[in-house]
């Protein structure tokens, strides 16, 4: 217990996702609590405990679509293993999929919102899966993360194949239920259902953590489970830090960008070769994201673009880091609509991680009516 909570509060990997309005540090803590009370349920405590099985498991369904997949691992689980309470089992398992049918239509939906997963490689994705986990999502030397992987891999072989029978029993549940997980993701990737990244796994956190606990805690491990977990909370604490204090291999700062470019004298817009320039709407007054169809008039261009970093991303970037300067995977560069005639470059700049031209007319231009900009432009009027 004590090497789980400490491998959790200095994972890089979790620091990043705790940062986040996105619902996945939600979904880690719905599924830790489904998980809980999933074991509960399997020691005999009574009813009580399938009951907030459900409920949290119905909660995280909610909170990602992935929960569908933990609570199929261990609803199974249950109906194996209390054999005695299978209506009791199956009437809570009943809730959880009436509960899930609003949820089922809307992910169905949604479904082309996640294509761009599978335009980078699946073997890159899977490679990234244990490496992330250990190390979190970026670092400063490539040799890192497969090191630390192969490492922990190492060891805990050693621990399995040295231990008496019977030791590591503590570890069978929670590691089952991540070894399932991760099983189903993959083979749902090879038959064609392709959702396979780390984050959308990031609610196998808690029984793998406990599970290498268990395994890191065996009397086989003797002191070297000890060190191990001690180095991996040291590098873990030491990864964070360098990464809060390194803008590269972070997210964007975008407050500096929207300093430099300054509140506006004239109407303009904003162009951003990729969806992500939404994050300086808080930071613009009087800025608005266009509508299709909208027909607005400008004086003023600003084309940004991100500058070329070290890229520090552990394999193909995808979590809207910085990722070395380049756009985010599956989204096309270049602008959305080009520079009008009659706009001349008026000024260029840069911030650390950005640059910026700005193009100005002598007279207000009425540009084509809005289309669907993907979140790459924004408007915005003088204060």
């Amino acid at each position: 217990g004590l090497f789980a909570a400490a491998l959790t509060a200095t994972s890089p990997f979790m620091i990043w996702y705790s940062q986040e309005a996105r619902p996945y540090a939600l979904f880690a803590f719905l599924s830790a609590l489904a998980f809980l009370f999933f074991v509960e349920a399997l020691q005999g405590k009574g009813v009580r405990w399938l009951w907030a099985w459900a409920i949290a498991s119905i909660l995280a369904c909610s909170a990602h679509y992935f929960g569908f997949l933990f609570t199929g691992i261990e609803a199974a689980w249950l109906l194996w293993w209390l054999r005695g309470s299978r209506q009791d089992v199956a009437l809570s398992i009943g809730v959880i999929a009436a509960a899930s049918v609003p949820l089922v239509l809307l992910g169905l939906a949604q479904q082309q919102k996640t294509s761009w997963i599978e335009l980078v490689y699946p073997g890159d994705r899977l490679v990234q899966v244990p490496q992330h986990l250990i190390v979190g999502l970026t670092s400063p030397w490539e040799f890192l993360p497969p090191l630390a992987v192969g490492v922990v891999l190492a060891t805990v072989l050693y621990v399995i194949v040295s231990s008496k029978p019977g030791t590591l029993q503590i570890a069978v549940i929670p590691g089952g239920v991540a070894l399932a997980a991760g099983a189903i993701a993959v083979i749902a990737l090879i038959v064609g259902s392709d959702y396979l990244i780390t984050r959308n796994l990031i609610g196998i956190w808690v029984p793998f953590v406990i599970a290498l606990s268990a395994l890191l805690a065996a009397p086989a491990a003797n002191h070297v489970g000890t060190a191990l977990v001690a180095l991996l909370c040291l590098t873990g604490l030491a990864l964070a830090i360098w990464n809060a204090a390194t803008p590269a291999a972070g997210r964007p700062d975008w407050d500096p960008l929207a300093a430099a470019l300054g509140p506006p004298e004239v109407p303009r817009a904003i162009e951003y070769p990729s969806p992500f320039v939404v994050p300086l709407l808080p930071d613009l007054p009087n800025a608005h994201e266009p509508v299709p169809g909208e027909i607005f008039t400008v004086q003023e261009i600003d084309v940004v673009e991100f500058r070329q970093v070290r890229d520090y991303g552990i394999g193909p970037c995808w979590w809207a880091g910085v990722c070395g300067g380049t756009q985010d995977v599956g989204f096309a560069e270049g602008l959305f609509f080009p520079i009008p005639r009659g706009f001349e470059l008026v000024e260029e700049g840069q911030t650390s991680l950005f640059t910026y031209r700005r193009y100005r007319a002598a007279h207000p231009v009425e540009l084509p009516p809005a289309g669907d900009f993907g979140n790459k432009v924004i408007l915005q009027s003088p204060p």
